[in-house]
């Protein structure tokens, strides 16, 4: 029974709380309207990624503690499963990715992930060069090629092998053409 109600009360410290925002590629355009104004904490994240679950208990922490000691700081979590255009769209390349964002400015916190409470207690945060602006409207094309890579997972191996081959053989046949193109060019010349 004691088992019991210590497991409940540790599902209540690193549940996520009602504090911090779930984005997903259905709202893109509302997303990136709210985190293009004030302060805002980013996780992105994947159920599948174990990294990103150990940091979950620190994200979670720290928005609990943001919650009372910085109520201007908003808190998001993204996930890959539901939020791949927003990933290519700030340009995360793995997992966990924790991003700080203040006019329009994105610092990537993501070492620092076991001391958000002390970056933010002693303003260390405006120690962290910006690492990029906020993505703009004519990035969400590459966002969403970039999200929707995440359809490949689901590929056999058979059918990643297959589509490579017709890849290179499409360049191959370019190739071929363009060199015949420059020789037929060079005979009429002359």
């Amino acid at each position: 029974m004691l088992a019991v109600l210590l497991l409940a009360l540790l599902g209540l410290v690193y549940s996520e709380n009602d504090n911090i925002v779930s984005f997903n590629d259905a709202m893109i355009a509302e997303a990136k309207s709210q985190i293009s104004t004030g302060e805002w904490m980013l996780l992105f994240h994947a159920d599948w990624c174990g990294p990103c679950q150990d940091a979950k208990p620190h994200f979670y922490k720290f928005a609990s503690w943001a919650k009372d000691s910085r109520p201007d700081l908003h808190i998001a979590s993204i996930s890959h499963d539901g939020g791949g255009q927003l990933f290519g769209d700030f340009g995360v390349k793995y997992l966990p990715t924790i991003l700080f964002v203040k006019d329009g400015q994105v610092r990537n916190l993501s070492d620092r992930r076991e001391t958000l409470k002390d970056m933010f207690t002693n303003d260390e945060w405006k120690n962290v060069m910006p690492t990029a602006e906020m993505p703009s409207e004519n990035k969400s094309e590459t966002g969403k090629r970039i999200g929707n890579l995440s359809a490949l997972k689901s590929l056999s191996s058979t059918q990643k092998t297959l589509a490579l081959a017709a890849l290179i053989g499409f360049f191959l046949l370019v190739s071929i053409i363009r060199s015949r193109a420059t020789k037929a060019k060079i005979f009429k010349t002359k």
